[in-house]
């Protein structure tokens, strides 16, 4: 379960990501904006890479 989270929440983030990107890329939002937005969703999926890391090391124990 926490490998199916942890891959559906990646995907989604990838595709925030993209579409937050091809919304810069037209210049319809400020860019400093967009990038405050890209910089949490980075951090978002180092969150969830960690988190779902160090739980599957523990679980790895039993």
């Amino acid at each position: 379960m926490i490998r199916e989270y942890r891959e559906l929440r990646l995907r989604v983030i990838e595709r925030q990501r993209s579409a937050l990107l091809d919304a810069r890329s037209t210049g319809r939002y400020d860019s400093r904006e967009l990038e405050k937005v890209l910089d949490t969703l980075d951090a978002e999926q180092i969150m969830v890479e960690s988190r779902t890391a160090s739980v599957a090391d523990d679980w790895s124990y039993f």
